[in-house]
């Protein structure tokens, strides 16, 4: 579609990915906040074409957005586009809950 003809003439990508957001109180408003886990780069992205690479790319995201073990036949990789991002750099940041 368009939108993967528009990756191929520019495969550079910045991509961020957050987890483990929560909210925290504090004695003023100012001591609020959140505490979270990020990562922030940037990399290549590729459609991914070989027919295993695929398999195996869906079968993680699976594995870590279900906690489990699927399969995947050779018919059901025709009907998704599966992207690898090759990454060149990358930088990742923590902040823990204050301590009380």
């Amino acid at each position: 579609g368009r939108k993967l003809d528009v990756m191929r003439a520019n495969p550079k990508v910045f991509f961020e990915g957050v987890c483990d957001v929560v909210p925290f109180e504090g004695d003023v408003a100012c001591k609020y906040g959140v505490t979270y886990a990020s990562i922030m780069g940037r990399g290549t992205a590729e459609l991914v074409e070989d027919v295993e690479e695929k398999k195996l790319g869906l079968s993680v995201l699976m594995k870590t957005q279900t906690g489990k073990d699927f399969t995947f036949d050779d018919k059901l990789t025709t009907v998704v586009s599966v992207i690898r991002i090759d990454v060149s750099e990358y930088t990742a940041k923590h902040r823990p809950a204050p301590k009380r």
